[in-house]
């Protein structure tokens, strides 16, 4: 049996002290097997501690710092288990920060649309948008709700037909002066890959084919969840609530990413379109 040379051992409370912990967590710890002191009185039952022992409590509280359960960490047996653990702790920690970037850059849109006092108008940009053919669904009595289920409808069409589609989607509204999430006047549209509108194709009732040609729109470039959508339309919305839609004026969505090709919400991308007025 090794000897201990009891006279470089220190008490719970200094080892505790060295440690930056307390007597109550050493005792936990040597509860559930992770820790031991060097040394317990017989008679007394102090516990007592070599100072070099302050390494392995640090490493202990490391891995309950990443949050690793207790249980797991009574179960190592290797190193190579600790640093696995600690891999995927900052595998995870990372796509966390990432996300939060992600946040960051969205809310700074937001405060600058929703809180500035910028004019609507400095906010857009003059683009070219087509031309496209779109493999359309109109609904009368739309809702914003379900967008995404009208896309997929359309998805479901497309592969039914085999026809290739982009990843990207429009949304026309037909009335777009009016906040109605309920019943709207809507039309939903996947772009094809395809140069000119297919002949000879039988689709389901209610769908069709439409060419949108070559326009030129102001857009605003949206990044984030399309929930908060309604609001920034609410800001261009405020010059042109007193306005009739003219003949031929297009109001529409580009969704260049969404939740078919993104792991995050704050990963969506979403030209607002307005027409050149």
């Amino acid at each position: 049996m090794e000897t201990i040379d009891k006279s470089r051992l220190i008490s719970i409370q200094s080892f505790a002290e060295l440690c930056k912990t307390t007597p109550r967590t050493l005792r936990f710890y040597e509860e559930k097997g992770l820790f031991s002191p060097t040394y317990i009185d017989s008679f007394t039952k102090y516990r007592y501690y070599d100072p070099n022992l302050a390494r392995e409590f640090f490493k202990l509280k490391l891995l309950q710092e990443a949050q690793m359960p207790i249980a797991e960490i009574q179960a190592l047996q290797t190193e190579e288990i600790s640093s696995a653990f600690l891999d995927k702790k900052l595998q995870n920690m990372q796509q966390d920060i990432s996300e939060k970037q992600k946040q960051l850059v969205f809310f700074q849109q937001m405060k600058d649309v929703l809180y500035s006092n910028k004019d609507a108008d400095l906010l857009l940009q003059e683009e070219s948008i087509g031309p496209f053919v779109l493999l359309c669904l109109k609904n009368e009595h739309g809702s914003y709700a379900r967008l995404f289920e009208d896309t997929q409808k359309i998805i479901t069409v497309a592969k039914a037909h085999n026809l290739a589609l982009t990843n990207e989607e429009m949304t026309f509204y037909l009335d777009p002066f009016v906040y109605n999430p309920k019943e709207t006047k809507l039309e939903v549209a996947s772009i094809l890959r395809l140069d000119t509108i297919p002949k000879d194709i039988l689709l389901p009732e209610g769908f069709y084919f439409k060419y949108l040609p070559k326009i030129t729109v102001r857009t605003f470039t949206y990044r984030g969840p399309f929930t908060y959508l309604a609001l920034v339309y609410q800001k261009f919305h405020e010059k042109s609530k007193n306005r009739q839609l003219l003949a031929n004026e297009l109001y529409f969505d580009y969704i260049l990413h969404g939740p078919w090709d993104s792991a995050s919400e704050y990963e969506y991308v979403t030209k607002l379109c307005f027409p050149q007025i």
